[in-house]
């Protein structure tokens, strides 16, 4: 797996997502989530390329001033197989490199809250979680 780190501008997202993008999209990669972003931290395979992306805010979301990770999305058949988690805590680690500490995430998808829980605690401890999973009951649109 690689890590590779892209300004916004120069990430493809009609390549990546295809011309149908899932049901998430509109709530992860458009509109003011995506105006705050300045980078997108990429995990791709040998052979297939992008395989799942996570987006970097430095300034925070609606410029909050807080840094954040806005969306970290992985292809769904390449879920189940801890990329997302080896990304997100590359992501953090990136970040921290960079002085953008502490990290919010704003959850979504109460399995994000377990790959923060998967990832070592000297890494996790960066992040400032806000649960916004309504106890999976977004579950569904956000895996689409």
């Amino acid at each position: 797996m690689k890590f590779e780190v892209l300004p916004k501008m120069k990430f493809e997202a009609q390549k990546f997502f295809g011309p149908n993008p899932p049901p998430c999209y509109p709530i992860l990669f458009v509109g003011d989530r995506w105006s705050c972003i300045t980078h997108v931290a990429i995990a791709k395979r040998a052979f297939t390329g992008a395989v799942a992306i996570a987006t970097i805010a430095p300034k925070g979301e609606s410029g909050s001033g807080d840094p954040a990770i806005v969306g970290i999305y992985v292809k769904k058949e390449f879920r189940g197989k801890g990329i997302g988690t080896w990304l997100l805590q590359k992501t953090v680690e990136y970040m921290e490199k960079q002085g953008l500490v502490p990290i919010r995430v704003d959850v979504l998808n109460s399995k994000v809250l377990r790959m923060i829980k998967n990832i070592p605690s000297e890494v996790s401890n960066k992040i400032n979680i806000v649960d916004n999973t309504m106890e999976g009951m977004l579950d569904f649109i956000m895996e689409s």
